[in-house]
């Protein structure tokens, strides 16, 4: 093995290895790194992210809360925080609503939140109604006005009790960049609004197509069949060679090139694992956006492939011809893992988001 490929597999097994170091997670540490960060500046990109996200709004009266939970559709939890205490109220409640009730206790344990009373969307429907008032969510267009991003409860439990860091540390283990397979890799549900009228056109149908002309350069199967789309479609990618097998986060590593594709809304563990690891991001280019896109730059993090993957092909072709450069851009998606995506940032900036919003509230 040549020295600069040692070294480059020996820094990203590390980077890993140091993130699963401070994976423990210690009640007394939490709270004191909390504190910490709290009694600092806020950095300035959480500042510019999050009131993008409260938009013009000067002022939330308890009575437009009210308003906003009774009337609006969709999966929706309310909170109220009360001298430390919090209670929460589920509209269409959900395993999602619990789930993240749990962070939200958690953070309330943690440290002092504010008096606050605010909605949280709690499923991953991009909603289509414009709220009164901002209300808090894990993803959303970026033109939508109201919607404060948060960190979404699947890649917390991801990281506090799933051992995912360890996972990708096994998979670096196991499959060094030169022991990889030289072809893109996904796997997903039939989400994304697929319909009768769109069914050919639709990004993650059009994959597993691609895959079918291109199985050297791609493997791409739906693994998963929700029921509601239309039966003519749960026949149609039963019959036509789109199912494959679910992959296991350390099998996908086996492939040296990730792709990222939205769902119903920004895929949300999909992109935060794949940071980490020691493969690349092919990105879609989208509206859809979580909390922490900002920082992604394309072709500093992730390779941008447009949102019809009609350069899909073209860009797996690219990567395969300039490894150097990927192994670049692998660098840095894994040093801003490093230095943003850890669980004690997306407590921080939890919390952030609560203290803006309740400022709104006085």
């Amino acid at each position: 093995m040549l020295l600069k490929e040692s070294i480059f597999i020996k820094s990203i097994f590390f980077i890993v290895l140091n993130f699963f170091s401070v994976a423990i997670f210690c009640i007394d540490d939490l709270r004191a790194d909390l504190l910490k960060r709290i009694q600092g500046p806020i950095p300035q990109w959480i500042t510019d992210q999050i009131s993008t996200d409260l938009g013009n709004i000067r002022k939330i009266t308890p009575q437009l809360v009210d308003k906003t939970f009774i009337e609006s559709a969709g999966h929706l939890s309310r909170y109220k925080i009360f001298n430390g205490i919090v209670t929460s109220y589920d509209k269409l409640s959900t395993p999602i609503a619990s789930k993240f009730h749990h962070f939200i206790i958690e953070l309330s344990k943690l440290v002092r939140l504010p008096n606050v009373d605010f909605i949280v969307i709690t499923d991953d429907y991009p909603l289509q109604k414009r709220f009164e008032i901002p209300v808090f969510g894990f993803c959303k267009l970026k033109s939508r006005e109201n919607v404060i991003l948060i960190p979404d409860y699947q890649v917390m439990d991801l990281v506090k009790n799933r051992n995912v860091l360890q996972q990708i540390a096994e998979g670096i283990r196991r499959f060094p960049w030169d022991n990889k397979i030289s072809k893109a890799i996904w796997r997903g549900a039939n989400t994304g609004g697929i319909t009768l009228q769109n069914y050919k056109e639709a990004p993650r149908i059009k994959a597993v197509d691609m895959a079918k002309k291109f199985p050297n350069l791609l493997d791409a199967k739906i693994n998963m069949i929700y029921d509601f789309n239309e039966p003519e479609i749960q026949a149609l990618l039963k019959e036509s060679a789109c199912l494959g097998p679910t992959l296991s986060i350390i099998e996908h590593m086996q492939y040296k090139y990730q792709l990222l594709l939205d769902g119903n809304c920004a895929s949300w563990p999909g992109a935060y694992w794949r940071l980490h690891t020691n493969c690349v991001v092919l990105k879609q280019s989208s509206e859809q956006i979580q909390w922490y896109y900002s920082l992604l730059k394309p072709w500093i993090h992730y390779i941008p492939i447009s949102s019809d993957l009609a350069d899909l092909i073209e860009k797996i072709k690219w990567a395969q011809n300039n490894d150097n450069k990927v192994k670049e851009i692998i660098k840095n998606a894994n040093e801003l893992a490093r230095d943003n995506l850890k669980y004690i940032d997306m407590l921080y900036y939890i919390y952030i988001a609560i203290q803006k919003y309740a400022q709104l509230q006085k």
